[in-house]
């Protein structure tokens, strides 16, 4: 009963400098993955306060055509008291609700983005001054 094995543990010997290359194409990569987001996060930011100013300027021109502020006024008005739930509903209808979303959609994506490409500066100077 002379049984070989299945398979014998050989020492393999590896190229010199194998694993200083492996690891600095690692390196180099996670490099390029940081500046990618850096981009890509600069990009989201410049478009989105690029399509926010012409949001904005929909929003008031929205508010005005509503005549929002001239229902908001009667709220200071005597009759406010006794007439407060057509006042509120002339109110939240007068609104422009979908310009008033799509701005701050507009707006929470420019300060998601900002977020991330700082997130992205800071890590990538701090992987720079360790380096």
């Amino acid at each position: 009963m002379n049984q070989k094995p299945l398979f014998s543990l050989t020492e393999v010997s590896t190229p010199s400098g194998l694993l200083e290359r492996v690891l600095l194409a690692i390196e180099h990569k996670q490099r390029m993955a940081r500046l990618w987001r850096i981009r890509i996060s600069v990009a989201i930011s410049a478009a989105s306060l690029a399509a926010l100013i012409p949001a904005s300027t929909a929003l008031a021109n929205s508010f005005a055509l509503s005549h929002f502020t001239s229902y908001l006024s009667l709220l200071g008005d005597s009759a406010a008291l006794t007439y407060w739930k057509e006042i509120s509903v002339s109110i939240l209808e007068s609104l422009p609700a979908a310009t008033l979303t799509m701005t701050i959609a507009l707006v929470g994506v420019l300060l998601w983005s900002m977020r991330m490409a700082i997130r992205s500066i800071s890590t990538n100077t701090t992987q720079l001054q360790h380096a």
